[in-house]
């Protein structure tokens, strides 16, 4: 279902710092993706997740300027996706996601589009065996942040929505694997122009 999208504090900040930290973000854990099987008893239930970001963009302005920016290995548009962080993504079943944004007190503003690709693998768990893909689910986070107070560094939501990119028929089955060209470790780094 949908996930409703907030500005909070705290988030992985720690101490001091805490209390002065706001994030653009899912509420609560974020979005969750769930296998649900029927398989006979017997068979083993090895379900492995892998993650594409397919676009990442986020805009700060501040003063007159805005400046857009990406992960420093975001994958470049219209040449493919980056795996997410690792291969696998997960591989427990449920597996969630949830990528906040720091809100920092030089900007103004701040807007985040995050699209992703989830898709859902099964291997038998035998020797020599290799996992399978059985669908994918495409998903996004969207979110625009004001500030209101610089000093104690709050802010507003001024718009935001995510979940699945179709609703209605959010898993789509396929037995293409997942392909990638680059990595995106969400290191924190981000190239800004």
């Amino acid at each position: 279902p949908p996930v409703e999208v907030a500005v909070g504090g705290g988030g992985s900040a720690s101490g001091a710092e805490q209390a002065n930290t706001s994030y653009l973000s899912f509420v609560g854990s974020g979005i969750s993706f769930r296998a649900q099987y029927s398989l006979p008893e017997g068979f083993l239930r090895n379900y492995v997740w892998v993650q594409l970001v397919t676009r990442d963009l986020m805009v700060a302005k501040s003063g007159g300027t805005i400046d857009r920016c990406m992960p420093k290995s975001q994958p470049i548009p219209d040449a493919g996706a980056g795996l997410d962080t690792s291969y696998p993504y997960d591989s427990h079943n449920p597996t969630r996601d949830s990528p906040p944004v720091r809100l920092t007190p030089e900007s103004q503003e701040i807007s985040r589009k995050f699209h992703a690709r989830m898709y859902l693998l099964w291997g038998s768990g035998m020797s020599n065996s290799i996992a399978v893909p059985l669908g994918y689910v495409d998903w996004h986070f969207e979110g625009q942040a004001v500030r209101k107070d610089g000093i104690k560094n709050e802010w507003s939501l001024k718009k935001g929505n995510g979940g699945p990119d179709d609703s209605e028929r959010p898993f789509r089955p396929t037995h293409a694997y997942p392909l990638w060209n680059n990595l995106v470790p969400y290191a924190g780094l981000m190239r800004c122009e």
